[in-house]
């Protein structure tokens, strides 16, 4: 009996502090998906990842054995913010820009479309682009144009963003995620896990990935995460 527990004890001290921070009974583990540089902005387009790092290198990330391996594609200065939307990359810009770039074509160039002000993060959902800023999360079409954004509420100390299913997943500055309908009538942020010290967030079906302070990608389902109707 007591190997056992020495065992389990050993166990707990092995994972990684990120992803037992703040743990609630209810709370489901990141787990480590690989290696990156530091995160600025975190996307996902068509099944991989991409992400602009601190050194302005836009990288795709693809699966192997398990973990995020990343190649550089390109450069994509003063980037905050990612998100894959209508078979392009659509970014936020630290100029307030919103830019497109279609990564299928061959050398193709970053095109401004838009306005994206004081962009927090940017995420895709249901063929709609939404962002936070200002303390509002607001939603447009993905069109190539310099169209307004619809105010659809307001969320506070939002730190990233992401979409998954039919849900709006969102970290914040109090560590922990919350998780939203943002077509329900009267929806609410829901909280459904933690998320330590997130800088960017992104998904793929329903794996949630998410960039802390540091080098390490970390995932978990998003699926798990949504409330049960009573």
């Amino acid at each position: 009996m007591k190997i056992k527990w020495m065992t389990l004890a050993l166990a707990i001290c092995l994972v990684p502090a990120w992803a037992m921070a703040d743990v609630e009974d209810d709370d489901i583990h990141w787990e480590e998906a690989g290696e990156t540089g530091y995160i600025e902005a975190l996307g996902s387009l068509d099944g991989n990842l991409y992400c602009v790092t601190d050194d302005w290198k836009l990288s795709r990330g693809k699966s192997a054995d398990g973990k995020i391996e990343w190649k550089e594609i390109g450069k994509r200065e003063d980037a905050v913010a990612l998100a894959g939307c209508a078979g392009k990359l659509w970014c936020a810009t630290d100029d307030n820009d919103l830019l497109v770039l279609d990564v299928a074509k061959k050398d193709a160039k970053w095109k401004s479309v838009g306005h994206a002000n004081n962009v927090i993060d940017m995420a895709s959902l249901g063929g709609k682009l939404y962002c936070v800023s200002d303390d509002i999360l607001w939603e447009r079409d993905p069109k190539e144009e310099d169209i307004e954004w619809t105010n659809i509420g307001e969320v506070y100390d939002v730190v990233a963003l992401a979409g998954a299913g039919k849900m709006l997943f969102c970290a914040k500055g109090d560590n922990d995620l919350y998780v939203l309908d943002p077509k329900a009538e009267e929806s609410k942020w829901v909280r459904v896990g933690h998320a330590l010290n997130v800088r960017a967030m992104t998904a793929i079906g329903d794996k949630l990935y998410c960039s802390p302070e540091g080098d390490t990608l970390w995932v978990r389902t998003a699926e798990k995460a949504v409330p049960k109707k009573k």
